[in-house]
């Protein structure tokens, strides 16, 4: 029997007999039931900011040279969190173990964990976006950002959906399977 490391107390049911048995590609479905949560939460916070709940104080920006300044700043921050997802998924990968090397699930824990924080970091991102004013003539320097949180958010949300895809036709096909059984 595989014991259950104490990050994982509060867990759901699922994700600790997905720990405990640990069958089959145990390590790509408590990823994505991971990422499932750290989601949900994300859209959550988008959700609120939509509808106004969610809300920061207003940043003013008076003339053309600090609405400049506030454009670059804003870029170089997004791409900092796009530039940060393929360190994850690398740590991601290397949790869930390499041929001979069983997966580690509080490495899977801790790679999802830093997804979490990009999803925070996007949501803090379009947050700050959203509270610039300026004046009408300045919205051309801002109008690359819209959508691109919520792009990339979406962006995200497709891998927990691509590793159910993979477990699934590796069930259905172990054969031709892409994934090599668990550890």
């Amino acid at each position: 029997m595989n014991t259950i490391h104490d990050i994982f107390t509060d867990a759901s049911p699922e994700v600790l007999a997905l720990l405990r048995d640990r069958p089959d590609y145990w390590e790509f479905i408590l990823t994505s039931l991971l990422l499932d949560d750290i989601l949900l939460r994300g859209r959550d916070k988008l959700a609120c900011l939509d509808e106004g709940i969610a809300t920061t104080p207003c940043e003013y920006l008076p003339d053309l040279e600090k609405c400049m300044e506030r454009a670059v700043v804003q870029m170089e921050d997004f791409k900092r969190l796009t530039g940060s997802i393929d360190p994850v998924l690398k740590r991601l990968m290397l949790a869930w173990g390499s041929a001979g090397a069983a997966s580690d699930p509080v490495r899977i824990h801790d790679a999802c964990a830093l997804f979490a924080s990009i999803v925070d970091g996007l949501v803090k991102w379009e947050t700050q976006c959203r509270s610039l004013r300026y004046h009408d003539e300045y919205k051309p320097l801002f109008a690359p950002f819209g959508g691109l949180a919520p792009s990339l958010f979406k962006a995200i949300e497709a891998l927990p959906c691509k590793l159910r895809d993979i477990v699934e036709t590796s069930k259905r096909n172990p054969d031709h399977s892409c994934l090599t059984k668990s550890r």
